[in-house]
């Protein structure tokens, strides 16, 4: 807070690539406006640049707070992203990102106080989650969290709630890359995927033990997959056809809850021996069990392909 008082806030830039980067911000605000049942959308022309020279953690702050603000303010109708190449010189590209929400928005007298640090304006009641900006940290020693998951989604969203109270937030992708990040700089808790590509989060937390100086270490794991929904077991369901599947693994691929329920409903008419499996497609939306959606969909896209 001090640096930013003092205008000195440092950038770190980095090469970036903006579809990969978009996905990750349009996945996290996507499953905000579902919340509230807002529809969402993101507007990006086919040529953008696949790679940028930028400082990822300030763009991704500024979008997100943007975005969060926007969805956080709108009751009722939508929220968009969008994205547009401006003219620019050679070697140099030039972005413009818009913000556009139904929202109750800003009203003329305050267009000035919004952009002062830590101002809010508003009604009162919505302004409680927030703080301008959302910089103000909780009291005490600065603690590190390391985040490890192999979805870019799940990391990015616990970030972007761990980071504007307070927490330096480390990224590992797997169990390898977390024994990486704890030996460079140990972590003060954890927080472990179970299931995730190479070293799972099994070994990883029993690598993390085995180490004394660790052994005190908070560490939160959780499941990536819930328990199957409902007395079927999961060998009785009956999936629909292959092109159907094909669909709702796109849906899961982006992340999007709403597009796969509606999906669902979609099956659950189709045929009546498809409902069992749109109530489980249901449950595990419902619960934004994206990776779940996508194995239960693999698994059955693996049988229908061998038969």
């Amino acid at each position: 807070m001090s640096r930013i008082e003092a205008g000195k806030t440092e950038l770190y830039p980095g090469v970036v690539n903006p579809p990969l980067f978009l996905r990750g911000i349009t996945d996290i605000i996507r499953i905000k406006a579902e919340e509230k049942s807002l529809l969402f959308s993101f507007d990006a022309p086919t040529n953008l640049p696949r790679a940028i020279h930028v400082d990822e953690k300030r763009l991704r702050q500024v979008l997100l707070n943007l975005l969060g603000n926007a969805v956080k303010f709108t009751d009722r109708g939508q929220v968009r992203l969008g994205v547009s190449r401006l003219s620019a010189a050679d070697g140099e590209v030039r972005l413009r990102f818009e913000v556009q929400d139904s929202g109750i928005g800003v009203g003329v007298d305050q267009f000035e106080s919004i952009f002062q640090p830590f101002e809010q304006v508003g009604d009162v009641h919505r302004r409680f989650g927030g703080s301008g900006l959302g910089l103000a940290g909780y009291r005490g020693p600065r603690r590190t969290v390391l985040i490890v998951d192999d979805v870019v989604g799940n990391r990015a969203m616990l970030a972007d709630l761990l980071a504007p109270v307070g927490f330096e937030v480390q990224h590992a992708s797997n169990g390898v890359e977390a024994l990486q990040r704890m030996h460079e700089a140990p972590a003060d808790l954890v927080l472990m995927d179970t299931v995730m590509a190479g070293m799972d989060g099994l070994e990883c937390t029993r690598r993390i033990r085995r180490n004394t100086a660790w052994k005190q270490l908070p560490l939160e794991e959780g499941l990536s997959a819930p328990s199957p929904v409902g007395d079927e077991a999961p060998g009785t369901l009956v999936a629909p056809p292959a092109q159907e599947l094909e669909i709702l693994h796109r849906m899961a691929m982006a992340g999007n809850m709403r597009s796969i329920r509606e999906q669902a409903q979609h099956l659950a008419a189709l045929d009546q021996r498809y409902r069992p499996f749109a109530e489980r497609l249901q449950e595990l939306a419902g619960a934004y069990q994206s990776k779940a959606i996508l194995g239960l969909v693999k698994e059955h896209l693996a049988k229908a392909g061998a038969a």
